[in-house]
């Protein structure tokens, strides 16, 4: 196999026909049916643990590999934490997040390519 392969596109489905060669000649041996997944969207799962004592990790899910922001914010909207990823990679991402924190409620806020998403956070003592 050489050459370049053509991209393939979420939620298309591709046929292929499968065939083999030997000594005999070349076999048919049927048709595959392979379904792309939809197009990844944007996501942020509840911290883990939550709620958390210390350290704990933000799993969030990128559609692209444009890069994207992580913020943690307390009650009043003010930054206590921000963590750029780049460069960034679509699918899902793990991200342990280890800052000192009062005990309280605190937003995540994960932004990318001009969306934005959240979870709650709790840290407890």
């Amino acid at each position: 196999m050489g050459g370049s392969q053509p991209a393939l596109v979420a939620g298309v489905t591709y046929r292929y026909r499968l065939a083999v060669e030997d000594e005999t000649g070349r076999h048919t041996l049927g048709e595959v049916a392979l379904r792309v997944p939809d197009a990844l969207t944007l996501a942020l799962e509840p911290a883990r643990p939550n709620p958390s004592s210390g350290p704990f990790t933000l799993a969030f899910t990128l559609p692209s590999a444009a890069p994207a922001l992580v913020e943690l914010l307390d009650v009043s909207g003010r930054r206590i934490y921000a963590r750029t990823i780049e460069p960034a990679r679509a699918g899902l991402r793990l991200l342990p997040v280890s800052v000192e924190l009062s005990p309280g409620l605190y937003v995540a806020r994960l932004t990318h390519g001009g969306r934005s998403v959240t979870t709650r956070v709790v840290h407890a003592r």
